[in-house]
Order: structure tokens, then C-alpha cells, then sequence
């Protein structure tokens, strides 16, 4: 989930997560996640959910935790582009959400290898 205006309050793998305008959350397959009933979350949001079929990618995800990039701003012409255009069927168009995608992934799995290296 990608927070394009506002404030979110997300629960996952029990643990709370306070999400502000360019936070931007990834979840491993499997593990329990939402939105509180009660809290009062006005935002704007993009949702986007992965298949990943490389073996070792997909391993690296389901073996970790909840990633959470505080400052992904950056991503943000990224991810309207791709909400805008992922059902597109023009081949240049869908390579472009495709590439996206995946830098969206691979910055997950930088801050994964940080995180390992630190422990």
C-alpha cells in the first residue's frame, strides 16, 4: 500500500504501522493486515498486490517481515502511472508498469538486505 495523501493507520502481523502521505507498506504473502474499524483514516491510497514467480524473490519476501519505506515520495509519478495505465494493453505501456514495478520491489529488497546485515 502506497499513502498518496493523508494518514493511515495499518495493522499488520500484529504490530501497528502510523503511515503518512508518501509511506509506502509491503506485506509478505500470508500474514494478516488491515485498516481498524474505528480509526479514522483520510487518505488516498494505492493498493497494488505482487506475483512474484522468481523462486529466490518470492522466498525473500515470504521469509520476512512487514517493510515499511517512511519516505518514498519519489515513487509517487510511479505509482499513478501505473494505476492509470496497468490494464493498458499497449506493449511500450505495460513494459513502463512492469520496469515500475519491479524498482518498487527492488527497493524492498535493498532495505531487506540492510535490515539482514544489521542483525
Amino acid at each position: 500500500a502506497y499513502v498518496k495523501r493523508g494518514n493511515l493507520i495499518f495493522n499488520a502481523a500484529g504490530e501497528v504501522y502510523h503511515l503518512s502521505e508518501g509511506s509506502l507498506i509491503l506485506i509478505p504473502p500470508f500474514v494478516n493486515h488491515g485498516i481498524p474499524q474505528d480509526a479514522h483514516n483520510l487518505c488516498i491510497q494505492y493498493e497494488i498486490f505482487f506475483q512474484i514467480l522468481n523462486p529466490e524473490l518470492k522466498h525473500l519476501f515470504e521469509s520476512h517481515k512487514v517493510f515499511v519505506l517512511h519516505d518514498s515520495s519519489h515513487l509517487a509519478n510511479q505509482f499513478s502511472y501505473i494505476c492509470t495505465n496497468y490494464r493498458n494493453t499497449d506493449s511500450l505501456r505495460a513494459s513502463t508498469v512492469n520496469a515500475f514495478l519491479c524498482a518498487i520491489l527492488f527497493s524492498f529488497i535493498t532495505l531487506a538486505l540492510q535490515s539482514l546485515c544489521q542483525q
